[in-house]
């Protein structure tokens, strides 16, 4: 049960060293070039109605992101058992919760 446990981390700390990335080159690129995004966009939620909401979304994610590695790197504790319960179920609840709200 512990190399499933392990392997299970390794997965989701990868997953979020992944989505990190994407996270933080989209903020680059927004700072770089916010024209390309539909910043002011009606049905666009509250990220963009304005770019002081996006950028502040992008790093809320990208903090997310980041308590997610924490997992994977502090393995050996028990206690990183349940906070990967804990973010994997927060992080699918949200997922859902925007893929059906949209």
């Amino acid at each position: 049960m512990n190399k499933f446990l392990l392997v299970l981390k390794m997965i989701w700390g990868a997953w979020c060293i992944f989505i990190l990335i994407i996270f933080v080159m989209d903020t680059i690129q927004f700072r770089t070039a916010p024209e390309l995004y539909p910043i002011g966009w009606e049905g666009g939620g509250w990220s963009y109605k304005n770019s002081y909401n996006y950028t502040i979304g992008n790093y809320l994610l990208i903090g997310w992101c980041i308590l997610g590695l924490f997992p994977s790197v502090f393995y050996k504790y028990k206690a990183a058992n349940y906070f990967l319960a804990v973010h994997f179920s927060i992080s699918a609840i949200a997922f859902a919760w925007l893929q059906y709200s949209m």
